[in-house]
């Protein structure tokens, strides 16, 4: 067991990133960026450890709040955890992200998705990040 975690129980945190998304090529209409949220929103909720996924956007606009509520048994890995769930959705999507990883793996991250050689491609730019662990 990990430490900070000598049972092996479920601790459940909180997640609250924001986060500037843009692309080369602007986005056709509001509709075309919320369906990359939506489809982003969807990844998030189907993973097994979310309790909870908000996202806060203004179309139109390029910033962007994400909150999570997960449990895992680790109270190590809770930051990573959901800086690494996050950019898979990111990257489910054909996004990209810069900031959100350590550079290793930053560097060794792509797309799923080939965005039209990257005029179309998200790219996700972190403005802040913090993991709260919660009371029950």
């Amino acid at each position: 067991m990990e430490a900070g975690d000598p049972d092996g129980k479920l601790i459940i945190y909180r997640s609250r990133a924001e986060f500037v998304v843009s692309r080369r090529m602007s986005w056709a209409s509001n509709d075309e960026m919320k369906d990359h949220l939506d489809r982003l929103v969807d990844h998030l909720v189907a993973r097994p450890e979310m309790e909870e996924v908000e996202l806060d956007a203004a179309l139109g606009r390029p910033t962007i709040k994400l909150d999570m509520i997960f449990s895992i048994t680790s109270a190590n890995d809770a930051e990573h955890h959901a800086r690494a769930v996050i950019g898979e959705a990111i990257r489910e999507d054909a996004g990209l992200h810069d900031g959100l990883l350590p550079l290793a793996e930053e560097s060794q991250a792509k797309s799923t998705q080939n965005a039209w050689a990257g005029l179309r491609t998200p790219w996700w730019y972190v403005r802040s990040f913090a993991v709260d662990e919660l009371e029950r």
